[in-house]
Formats: structure tokens, C-alpha cells, sequence
């Protein structure tokens, strides 16, 4: 009996959000361009180092999609999880931002960032809850059906040494006769 295999819409929404954030660090959500002296802003380096975490998030979500086991699955979104919590704590909390409203890490890596930031962990968080849910399922399932084997096996051998007990059962209509009346008794000339 072949199991149906559920669609992880959820997983597939995350790969989608995981991939547009990945694509927004290294576009819109970078911090602001170089000084005329040649420095950077504190931003950038939030900029930075939100690429790197963006591409974490979305190779551990497709990591998700394509390795098996449902445990698995839900470490991995536990990972997601944290590093989602890591992307909004970089332009919020880690890194210093421009002060004027109207720089673009202001207006759009902050925003954009914890937004998308708070999507990934709440579907992270969902998924990773069915996920361990189902993997305790199948567990119990699978250990269910194993005692049920051993169970299984243990009276067969207790049935099996029961009947051994007994002694030999007939095999023939030999056996079923009376000494004198078997064959090799009668072929026996000194039998008589």
C-alpha cells in the first residue's frame, strides 16, 4: 500500500519568500552607496551581512524541500526560524542605520527586512510544529507495528515449543498401527 505524499504548500511559500529576500539583500535592501571619501556607512556592512543570512535561509528552506524525513524537516525550519530572527535583528538591532528617514536602508532595508523577517519565522515556526507533529505520528505508528512483530514472534515460539512438548505427531498411517501390525515388524523374521 503506497502512501500519498502531502504537498508542503507551506514549504513551497516559504521557498518563494526565502528566494524574493535573497534577491531584495543583493538589490533594494542594501544599505546606502559609497561616500564621496570613499567610506561606507554602517549600513552597508548591515547590508552585508544580510546577504549572507538571506542565502542561509533560502538554501536551509530548499534543503527542507528536498531532503526526506518529517524530524528533519522540522530542525531544519527550526534553523529557518533562528535565522530569520538573525536577518531582523541586523538593520534593527546589530547594525547602526542612517539617521534621515529618507536614506534607503531607512526606507527600505528596515521595513522590507522585518517584514519579511516576521513571514519567514511565522511560516517557519507553523512548519516546523506540523513537521514534528507528523514525525511523532509516524513513530508511533512504526513502533506500534514492530511490538506488534515481536508479539507476534514471541507466540509463535511459544506455540512452536508447546507442540514440542507433546512429542512427535503421526506422520503416517504406519505410525497409526499397532506394533505388530507395522511392516518392518512383519518383514522381520526374527520378530515373530
Amino acid at each position: 500500500m503506497e502512501e500519498k505524499k502531502s504537498k508542503n504548500i507551506i514549504g513551497f511559500i516559504l521557498l518563494v519568500l526565502a528566494a524574493v529576500f535573497c534577491a531584495g539583500a543583493f538589490t533594494i535592501l542594501s544599505g546606502c552607496a559609497q561616500e564621496a571619501n570613499g567610506t561606507w556607512m554602517d549600513c552597508h556592512w548591515a547590508g552585508q551581512a544580510l546577504k549572507g543570512v538571506t542565502i542561509v535561509i533560502a538554501a536551509l528552506v530548499l534543503l527542507a524541500l528536498i531532503l526526506p524525513g518529517k524530524g528533519v524537516k522540522a530542525g531544519i525550519y527550526i534553523g529557518v526560524l533562528a535565522n530569520a530572527g538573525l536577518a531582523a535583528a541586523i538593520p534593527y538591532y546589530l547594525f547602526d542605520l542612517c539617521t534621515l528617514s529618507d536614506m534607503n536602508c531607512r526606507r527600505f532595508m528596515l521595513p522590507v527586512t522585518l517584514g519579511l523577517s516576521a513571514a519567514i519565522a511565522l511560516l517557519a515556526l507553523i512548519n516546523a510544529i506540523v513537521m514534528a507533529a507528523r514525525s511523532r505520528s509516524e513513530t508511533k505508528k512504526k513502533v506500534t507495528a514492530a511490538r506488534e512483530e515481536v508479539e507476534m514472534e514471541a507466540r509463535k515460539r511459544e506455540a512452536q515449543k508447546a507442540a514440542e512438548s507433546l512429542g512427535p505427531i503421526p506422520d503416517s498411517s504406519q505410525d497409526l498401527k499397532a506394533p505388530w501390525e507395522r511392516e518392518e515388524y512383519l518383514n522381520d523374521p526374527n520378530a515373530k
